[in-house]
């Protein structure tokens, strides 16, 4: 196994960028560089873009927003139903930032690994198990939403299913309508996978967590470009500084340009920060490539909730992005040039001093497409010099962003504001532009400094069992001791692996130190820790004497008068309660697993009568309770 993770793995980290250039001077000199470098490249791995005449796999090219989900969520299945609720979910998505294209469902990380279930036995457990999921599947794409899988190559010490894992991937796809996989903490994508869905007729897309970009360290084949071939679609962690809480990705200023956009610009990235309060930065790289954005919000059970600020920046972006991608501007274009120099601006101005820059798309057609982020934090003025965009008199000028026509000159002058976008488009065509435009002016009526871009944890509240009344006992009920009121010093740590943890209040040891590990190489491995960093995403509970969620706890609390179970519930007596109750479990996987069916019920084996009784759920032990 070979994984890429900065924390872990930092010789074989990717890196998805090509650096800007220093100033629209030197542009020119960059862009040819690029260039050369470009069809190298192509030369090198004997580059096609075959698989984008597939259509079984080529949607991915208008994918541009996709979270990841966990089936768990609350706006995704109502525990209280027994239901997945698809139309709540993307509703809720719609709402609060213009929607999404396709999703990638994960059930497995982070409860693999608490028995033998693997990676794919989780999907066939989910409630209704696979038949289920094939409906749930039928219901985001009868939205228009298409469904990737969460896969785990790492998943080594679980049940073996005797066959190689893109085997049972791409039959489990097919079996359910599934469109592809994520592979986590892939840097590329194994052909075998590609294959695999070939040798079945269902063609299924990899989307690797890696990205697809070259890196050393890892399987020869991570070296190169190789695998754009039959892998269209990743991920993009754009920066991989860390700011002083080791939790924040500090980006550049100047933002760079996807190595494998620039390959082939039919690919389609997914910018990911998942841990970011802030997205502008991870929205402006993605604007400026032309690329997608990975909307994730519940990580691993902590909602990393997008702000009003950043999901009406999302709407608007997105709405540009899937309108440009369908007409063939900024997917199938002639040109793309970066940095464009027809965004005026002092020629030995560094482009690392922030400001507006441009991005411009030549069409097939010869129409042209400025891309503009501001990336400053105060309002500035644009000129852009459309000379250079053929269509004599019968040019047509349209401001997309704010959804208003402009003059037929060859300057335009726009304000953007602090921090925002632009999208200015030339065209000798009559397309059809009107619901775009009259879409994106009702959008940006307001200003997006107008909406809020606080963050804050999401706070929880714990939700106790009943209890049974207080009751004075003449003596001691049979089996039971009575536990004095007295002092208890709870104390306890939550060992996620991520999420940030505090050094500084870190008594238990549970915090990772010292060098970044090559796992699964190094000794070290065998401990896990949790990633140092700023604790304050709220990752790990919130008792009823806290704020706000965290990973450490600790509270002197006063206890009892209780009575306690002297032993534990035994199988025997577990047994005897399904007896006089008659209770069957809704969902019977694993209920009582190593019990024998009979006909008066399910009786443990023989000689386990006396042993505590296990797989049963909490609600279950509670109902006994």
């Amino acid at each position: 196994l070979w994984c890429w993770s900065r924390v872990a793995l930092g010789a074989v980290t990717p890196n998805p960028l090509y650096a800007p250039p220093l100033d629209r001077a030197s542009q020119p000199a960059w862009l040819a560089k690029l260039r050369t470098e470009r069809e190298a490249i192509r030369v090198a791995v004997n580059y096609s873009g075959a698989i984008y005449l597939d259509p079984a796999v080529n949607w991915t090219r208008l994918s541009y927003v996709q979270p990841q989900i966990h089936v768990y969520d609350r706006y995704l299945y109502d525990p209280v139903e027994h239901k997945y609720t698809v139309d709540r979910y993307l509703d809720d998505l719609k709402r609060r930032y213009g929607g999404i294209d396709s999703v990638l469902l994960w059930p497995t990380y982070t409860n693999i690994g608490i028995d033998a279930r693997n990676q794919f036995d989780y999907y066939r457990v989910l409630p209704g198990g696979l038949a289920a999921l094939k409906e749930l599947t039928a219901e985001f794409k009868a939205r228009g939403v298409r469904v990737l899988w969460g896969y785990n190559p790492w998943d080594q010490g679980t049940r073996d299913e005797d066959e190689p894992h893109w085997t049972t991937l791409a039959r489990l796809l097919k079996e359910t309508g599934g469109d592809g996989f994520n592979g986590d903490t892939m840097p590329s994508m194994y052909k075998q996978f590609w294959d695999a869905g070939l040798d079945i007729e269902h063609h299924i897309v990899g989307e690797m967590e890696g990205g697809g970009y070259p890196v050393q360290g890892g399987r020869p084949e991570d070296a190169t470009f190789k695998s754009a071939e039959w892998s269209i679609t990743g991920w993009g962690y754009f920066n991989y500084k860390l700011y002083e809480d080791n939790i924040t990705y500090r980006y550049e200023v100047a933002p760079g340009i996807d190595k494998l956009k620039w390959l082939d610009g039919r690919r389609m990235t997914h910018v990911c920060d998942r841990w970011a309060k802030n997205r502008t930065d991870a929205l402006q790289y993605a604007f400026f490539n032309g690329i997608g954005f990975e909307s994730w919000e519940n990580v691993w059970g902590v909602f990393m909730h997008i702000t009003p600020r950043d999901g009406e920046a999302l709407r608007r972006v997105s709405t540009l992005l899937r309108w440009l991608g369908r007409e063939r501007f900024i997917q199938d274009y002639k040109d793309w040039e970066p940095y464009s120099s027809d965004l005026l601006r002092e020629g030995l101005l560094p482009f690392a001093a922030g400001g507006p820059i441009a991005s411009r798309f030549l069409h097939a057609s010869g129409d042209c497409l400025w891309l503009v982020v501001n990336r400053a934090g105060h309002e500035a003025r644009i000129q852009l010099d459309t000379s250079s965009c053929g269509g004599g008199t019968t040019r047509k000028l349209f401001d997309l962003y704010s959804g208003l026509p402009l003059s037929a000159s060859s300057e335009v002058q726009l304000t953007l504001e602090p921090n925002g976008y632009g999208a200015v488009l030339a065209t000798s065509r009559d397309l059809l532009i009107q619901p775009l435009l009259k879409e994106m002016q009702d959008i940006t009526k307001r200003p997006l400094h107008s909406f809020s871009a606080h963050w804050e944890p999401l706070r929880q509240q714990m939700v106790g069992s009943a209890s049974s009344a207080p009751t004075a006992l003449s003596e001691t009920p049979p089996g039971m001791v009575l536990v004095p009121r007295t002092s208890y010093r709870f104390r306890a740590a939550g060992t996620e692996i991520e999420g940030g943890c505090d050094l500084d209040r870190d008594s238990f040891g549970v915090c990772c130190v010292g060098k970044a590990l090559q796992c699964p190489r190094d000794p070290e491995c065998a401990t896990p820790c949790s990633f140092k960093g700023k604790d304050d995403r709220g990752v790990d509970v919130q008792f009823p004497w806290e704020s706000t969620p965290g990973r450490f706890h600790d509270k002197l609390l006063e206890v009892g008068p209780l009575y306690m179970d002297k032993h534990l519930v035994t199988k025997s007596d577990f047994a005897r309660y399904l007896n006089a109750t008659g209770y069957k479990p809704r969902d019977a996987y694993n209920f009582l697993a190593g019990w024998r069916a009979t006909a008066a019920g399910p009786v443990p084996a023989a000689g386990e009568e006396r042993q505590p009784v296990v797989w049963v759920a909490l609600a279950e032990a509670r109902a006994y309770c």
